[in-house]
């Protein structure tokens, strides 16, 4: 079985390559200025997500791992070497995904 790792491609995207940067003395009527400060805020804000995107998906590849190192032990019919590895981890999100992929089987 082979699976594209989508989670490991990154882009270095910067937001602020799509503004075009007004002064706030520029001749903007009053209603072009506040759509100017909202369209910054928003870049702001998603600069921001961006940010704990990458976080995001770090603790996500490493939940994967986790998952699949555990089940790859219970898919050899290795199950005290599956409920050690679990064990070990101390995750509670790992331990409740294998439950949930386990079950979802039978």
């Amino acid at each position: 079985m082979h699976t594209t790792n989508i989670l490991s491609t990154t882009t270095d995207i910067n937001m602020m390559d799509f503004v075009n940067p007004q002064p706030l003395n520029s001749g903007l009527d009053s209603t072009q200025m506040i759509q100017s400060v909202d369209a910054q805020r928003d870049l702001a804000m998603i600069t921001e997500i961006q940010g704990e995107h990458m976080n995001y998906v770090g603790v996500l590849q490493r939940r994967i791992q986790s998952v699949k190192t555990v089940m790859n032990y219970w898919y050899k019919g290795d199950i005290m070497a599956a409920i050690n590895a679990l064990n070990m981890m101390n995750d509670l999100s790992v331990v409740m995904d294998v439950l949930n992929n386990t079950f979802a089987d039978g």
